[in-house]
């Protein structure tokens, strides 16, 4: 059977801190200080299971039983700064921490299959930067390191006051998470996908066929070829990365009555061991723009049980709106009825009368280099933007939509299609404070004609609208009037000034109304 795993509960905690006490030791016998200082403690992994970071690794002949662990996080403060080397890039990151493994289950593998859910769940929430450390003397975990492709890029200190060797593995575009059309390249996974739920969920809905030639009927139902009389035409498509299956996603290429009143547009299903870990929010958010940019759709319906709290969870994260209440078509006493979910498709973040914003697409590179690498434009943000810092603006925007939802948007005219510019929110380090910031950047010949503070303003009430924020910010040097007027005109008010270098600055702040 397949790795399986899971994020860990309070009930997993004696059997995670027998894997935590027998790696201690291990350690100790090895002659290692890493550990004996009573971290990592109880406490920590409270801490760490209340915020959904910890994932235990489970007996692949018995998933009751716990056989290791492994904590999950973002953004190391002690990772800021290599007193020795330095970092492979500076994209966004997920860390690996706290690893252990019970003694009877050493040189089984598990401790690879760690670090399989660290490069799982990075594909999973799209980090491309994997980072770890660990202690000079433990040899066993530089190993372990290295052969799950991490690479050594120098030291840190960490707090309090422990020097650690820090490696880090870069995922490929490819290796990333994704939708494809059925292949060979992954139907033996997918056929051990379909006997794992008929040995461990033999009640729950089959989404996966066991068919003998599952790939002929994917194709004929994508093609309406010689389907039965009661069925339609439709899409399958697998959630894969560059080597293994996760789940599936069906589309239906139109709705009839009985898909309006059960089924909709969209079915899917996660394979076992995969489910509850947000593989099915990501296959249905992905399964949206196949309908978009592909089908060429601009609403989908979906169903769920009404007591599937879960599948109704991920339905609300891709942006469903409650439809209706509706009878279960089995027709069976104690059978739940069913929700009914409407999905719009739409491009535009918000807009109004002249243009509407919209996320960066790759295509838009030419018209930003237009904005980001001209002298003039780039006056007051130090300097023009080579290739390199061009390519490193998409990829930290694109970082930015996924982990916060909100980035720079392009700034798009409804008459003509023309690329004006960019605005949106940020993170940004003010004065040494990460704060909510509202910037934007135009080409120069749409200056001076209200692009810049109906754009400032969209974005202001898009975001206090959809994000709890009690305050927005904005930021510039002390002379540049231009934008300080955009700013004052955005209803913000100067909260402070500061000096960074030589640089004097203003911050304006707008709390929500």
């Amino acid at each position: 059977m397949k790795d399986f795993y899971r994020k860990a509960t309070l009930k997993d905690l004696d059997q995670v801190m027998l894997a935590v006490e027998d790696a201690r030791e291990f350690l100790k016998e090895q002659g290692n200080g890493q550990w004996q200082d009573g971290y990592p403690n109880r406490d920590d992994f409270i801490n760490d299971i209340n915020n959904g970071r910890l994932f235990v690794v489970l007996d692949s002949n018995n998933p009751d039983i716990v056989v290791g662990c492994c904590a999950l996080t973002y953004h190391e403060e002690d990772y800021h700064h290599l007193y020795i080397g330095e970092w492979l890039t500076d994209l966004p990151y997920m860390v690996m921490h706290r690893v252990a493994v019970k003694k009877e289950y050493r040189g089984q593998g598990y401790g690879k299959r760690l670090f399989q859910i660290f490069i799982n769940q990075a594909k999973l929430e799209g980090y491309h930067s994997l980072r770890i450390d660990t202690h000079e003397g433990n040899s066993l975990m530089r190993h372990l390191i290295m052969a799950s492709g991490f690479i050594y890029c120098g030291k840190a200190i960490l707090t309090p006051n422990k020097d650690r060797m820090v490696f880090e593995r870069v995922l490929k575009e490819e290796e990333m998470l994704r939708l494809e059309l059925p292949s060979v390249k992954y139907l033996e996974d997918y056929k051990i996908a379909v006997e794992e739920d008929k040995i461990f969920s033999p009640e729950a809905e089959k989404i996966l066929s066991d068919d003998e030639n599952p790939l002929a009927k994917f194709e004929r139902y994508r093609l309406g070829i010689n389907l039965p009389s009661n069925r339609l035409p439709a899409t399958t498509l697998w959630l894969v990365d560059d080597q293994n299956f996760f789940g599936q996603l069906n589309i239906r290429h139109q709705l009839n009555d009985a898909l309006l009143s059960f089924g909709g547009t969209i079915g899917y299903g996660v394979r076992y061991g995969k489910r509850g870990l947000g593989y099915g929010k990501l296959m249905l958010k992905l399964g949206l723009e196949y309908c978009k940019n592909v089908l060429g759709m601009s609403k989908v319906m979906i169903t769920c049980d009404a007591d599937n709290n879960a599948s109704e969870a991920v339905m609300l994260a891709n942006g469903a709106k409650f439809g209706e209440l509706l009878d279960n078509p089995d027709k069976q006493e104690g059978h739940p009825k069913i929700k009914k979910y409407w999905i719009d498709i739409n491009p535009h973040i918000t807009e109004c009368d002249r243009f509407y914003l919209r996320e960066y697409q790759e295509s838009d590179y030419q018209d930003l280099s237009e904005i980001y690498q001209d002298a003039e434009n780039m006056k007051y943000f130090g300097a023009p933007y080579d290739d390199k810092m061009m390519r490193r603006l998409l990829d930290w925007t694109f970082a930015n939509y996924k982990k916060y939802g909100f980035g720079f948007w392009a700034i798009i005219d409804k008459s003509s299609g023309a690329f004006i510019g960019d605005c949106g929110l940020s993170m940004q380090p003010i004065d040494g404070e990460w704060l909510p910031e509202i910037g934007y950047h135009l080409k120069k010949k749409y200056h001076h004609v209200g692009y810049a503070i109906q754009a400032a303003t969209l974005v202001k009430e898009y975001i206090f609208k959809n994000y709890a924020f009690e305050a927005l910010y904005g930021y510039t040097e002390e002379e540049n009037i231009p934008s300080i007027n955009v700013m004052i005109k955005n209803g913000m008010t100067l909260f402070k000034k500061y000096q960074k270098g030589e640089e004097k600055l203003v911050v304006y702040q707008v709390k929500r109304p």
